[in-house]
């Protein structure tokens, strides 16, 4: 059991470590960035609800995603 606490801790530390250099609610680009997927694939994830967002209203910039849920 104290194996798999020590992995997931490694685990959060990484992706903590990933996330740091973007703002916490990132808009798509960064999204997209730091998931290392495509422009397609990020705004079908943000459109369909699969990723939790804020819709801000704007068009440049209309999706925002907390650090959170990507996790």
């Amino acid at each position: 059991m104290k194996k798999t606490n020590l992995f997931q801790d490694a685990l959060e530390r990484q992706i903590q470590d990933l996330l740091a250099p973007y703002p916490d609610p990132m808009g798509r680009t960064d999204f997209r960035k730091a998931c290392r997927i495509g422009t397609r694939t990020s705004l079908y994830l943000l459109q369909s609800g699969l990723v939790p967002c804020e819709n801000t209203g704007k068009r440049s910039e209309e999706r925002r995603v907390g650090k959170e849920c990507i996790n």
